[in-house]
Formats: structure tokens, C-alpha cells, sequence
């Protein structure tokens, strides 16, 4: 009696332990493909803020991401031989701005992490070259400008953190003048919840990010809210949803 006892107990051990190997498998591949592997795309976005300060955006994977891992490579074109780096930076925003310096070319190119640390594929590239003085630089940031304005729809949206707000404003063949901006948040009875932003901006595509907090800096309720933009003349608006 006692012999069988033991056997049940060991077959018993042995059944644990392939369960949990099972399990164990069945996480590591969860881990692995636990982000999206589809690319997603990486806007190339002209905000020639002074000198030669380029802000790129993205849009961010189906699957959320933890944070981003934003490859750079950087050649210098007037060195012999041509001489590349390749650099990495992390952020936990959709965006970031980068310093550039004449006579070298840029590609840029983003991945998603997850919390676990799995990486998706890489994001479509976007390659910049910037050349030293002249109007060839000053060509490029023409050429680069917006025709005309448009507000586009905020992403996430549903959104429970922050949303990210996207527009541009035109420019003409000669770089043109800044123009008076204003973003307003309003409540679906017309009360005016947040403005996000009132200054002169310079043609060009632009961002911003609200965390869904009002003007007293307090957090608004669930519900439908509008986000109204007035540029110059233009004025356009558009509806998003804010989930606690």
C-alpha cells in the first residue's frame, strides 16, 4: 500500500512539474509576441523651430507600447571615407525633438517596447539631409512647409491619460509669417474647458498633448468633449472621448 502511495506521489510531482513547464513556455512566448509586430508609421515632421531643430512624431502601434526606442543614424557627408554612427534614445512620449548639424544626413526609424521589454518591428524609416548655409538648407524647410491648414483627429481617442492633438498651419513658397493660434478643449454644452494653446506659430505641422485636466487643474469627467482650432481665418473642429 505504501509502495503505491509513493508512486501516485511521484506521478503526482512529475504532472506538477510538466504543467508548470507548460506554463512556463506558454509565458515566454506570450512575453515575446505580447507587442504588436506590424510597423506603423513615422511622420516626418518639419518644425523648423530656430536654427536646425527637427521634431519628429509617430504613430504608435495597435498594441500599446511601454515606452519607444528611437534609432538614429547619422553620416557625415564631408568626411573621408564617408563615415556613419548609429545611436539610440528611449522616451515615453510619441514625439521628440533633435538638433541637426550641417553636411550630414539622418535616418530615423522607431520601435515599441513593452513593458516586458519585447520589441515590435521597426516603424517605417525617414531619412533627412541637411547641408551647410545657404539656400539649399533654407530650400528644404520651404519645400517642407504646409499648403494648407487642417486639424487632424486626436489619437488615442477613446483616450484615459493624455491624447495627442495634431495640426498644421500654411506657409507659402517664401516661408511666410507666423499666424495667431488658438486650441480650445469646450464641453458638449459649449463651456470653454481648456485652452491649450494661444500664441503666434510659425507655418509648419505642429502637436500637443492634453491630459485631460482643465484650466483650475483639475481632472474633467468621462464624457464627449470638442476641440475647436482657430488659425487666421481658418477654423475647424473636431469631437474625441475622454474615459476615466
Amino acid at each position: 500500500m505504501n509502495i503505491s502511495k509513493k508512486i501516485m506521489d511521484y506521478l503526482a510531482v512529475i504532472s506538477i512539474w510538466k504543467f508548470l513547464r507548460i506554463i512556463a513556455v506558454f509565458t515566454i512566448v506570450w512575453v515575446i509576441y505580447s507587442i504588436s509586430a506590424e510597423a506603423y508609421s513615422l511622420s516626418q515632421v518639419f518644425v523648423w523651430l530656430q536654427d536646425k531643430m527637427l521634431e519628429l512624431t509617430w504613430e504608435p502601434p495597435e498594441v500599446g507600447s511601454d515606452h519607444y526606442r528611437l534609432e538614429i543614424s547619422k553620416t557625415d557627408l564631408l568626411s573621408e571615407p564617408v563615415s556613419t554612427s548609429l545611436s539610440f534614445t528611449y522616451t515615453d512620449d510619441t514625439f521628440m525633438q533633435f538638433e541637426l548639424q550641417d553636411d550630414h544626413s539622418y535616418m530615423f526609424r522607431v520601435q515599441g517596447v513593452d513593458k516586458y521589454g519585447a520589441l515590435s518591428d521597426f516603424s517605417d524609416s525617414t531619412t533627412l539631409f541637411v547641408y551647410d548655409g545657404g539656400e539649399i538648407a533654407k530650400q528644404v524647410a520651404r519645400d517642407a512647409l504646409p499648403v494648407e491648414f487642417s486639424l487632424s483627429q486626436n489619437f488615442p481617442n477613446p483616450f484615459n491619460s493624455q491624447t495627442t492633438i495634431e495640426y498644421q498651419i500654411a506657409g507659402s513658397g517664401t516661408g511666410g509669417s507666423a499666424t495667431e493660434v488658438n486650441l480650445v478643449i469646450y464641453n458638449i454644452l459649449g463651456q470653454r474647458v481648456r485652452v491649450l494653446i494661444k500664441e503666434n506659430q510659425i507655418p509648419g505641422k505642429h502637436h500637443i498633448i492634453w491630459d485631460g485636466f482643465n484650466d483650475n487643474g483639475q481632472q474633467v469627467a468621462s464624457g464627449n468633449y470638442i476641440y475647436q482650432l482657430m488659425a487666421g481665418k481658418y477654423k475647424t473642429s473636431k469631437k474625441m472621448i475622454f474615459m476615466k
